[in-house]
């Protein structure tokens, strides 16, 4: 089983190496690789481990690998380094960590900000809604009072219409008793301009 393992890590590394596994490889395999290092880490093969560490880190840095991934490269390369008493790669090492902590703390608080920002967006939007309803209903209340106004008058007009019109049936029925009766030329032109208005 040993054996088996170890030739696994083996390619495992070769492909790492070449740069021929796809990104999606390297993403899904994380568990997978946590093996064959603990095996090759057995096996004391801490050079070749670095190497591919090396090439694995670079690798995430470039493609954007998730924080959890490049945490647990970058803790397994700590371990090697440490075998290998290599101070500077060990603080190499820490200083990436400390670079990818730092990257993770500023997306989180990118994505806070986002949140608190669609947040006061949806307040806004909240509240211009609120204002158009408001709007919409004293519209809605101006044309109720324009439409009661406007049927009252309509109502008023219908009212004095009637009592307006007897009179001046009246009137005008007079009138034409005046321009068949009267002599007087100058009555007679008045009573006619009468007639005249009342048609």
């Amino acid at each position: 089983c040993k054996n088996n393992n170890y030739e696994k890590a083996v390619k495992f590394i070769e492909k790492a190496k070449n740069n021929i596994m796809p990104l999606e490889e390297y993403q899904y395999c994380v568990s997978e690789f946590d093996v064959y290092f603990e095996v090759l880490y057995e096996m004391e093969m801490y050079e070749e481990l670095c190497r591919l560490l090396g090439d694995l880190i670079q690798t995430g840095k470039d493609n954007n690998f998730t924080y959890h991934i490049m945490q647990s490269l970058i803790r397994c390369a700590i371990k090697c380094a440490r075998k290998l008493n290599n101070n500077s790669l060990i603080d190499y090492y820490k200083d990436e960590m400390d670079k990818i902590y730092q990257k993770d703390f500023e997306d989180k608080q990118q994505i806070l900000l986002n949140v608190e920002k669609n947040s006061i967006d949806n307040i806004r939007y909240r509240e211009k809604c609120e204002n158009l309803l408001n709007d919409n209903n004293k519209l809605k209340e101006e044309i109720k009072k324009a439409t009661d106004a406007n049927n009252a008058k309509d109502t008023f007009l219908a009212s004095v219409s009637h009592e307006l019109r007897t009179p001046i049936h009246a009137i005008l029925g007079l009138n034409e008793m005046i321009i068949r009766s009267t002599k007087e030329e100058k009555t007679k032109n008045r009573s006619q301009e009468i007639e005249k208005a009342g048609k």
